[in-house]
């Protein structure tokens, strides 16, 4: 995770459930998703869910956005 440009280890964007224009991040916001999953499973889960701005953290301390 580069936190000085915030740019995460890997990128699996939710095509789903976005709304141009809400690119700037104004906060964060930790909670636990109930799982160790990877990023790919994150990004599945998501994909069916009413959301769009996340990033998960896998066991490793690798960064996804999602």
């Amino acid at each position: 995770m580069d936190w000085a440009a915030l740019e995460a280890d890997r990128t699996r964007l939710i095509t789903r459930h976005y709304t141009p224009g809400r690119d700037a991040i104004r906060g964060v916001t930790i909670h636990h998703m109930a799982g160790n999953l990877s990023i790919d499973d994150c990004w599945r889960v998501w994909m069916g869910a009413e959301a769009s701005a996340h990033y998960a953290v896998e066991s490793d301390g690798t960064v996804g956005q999602l």
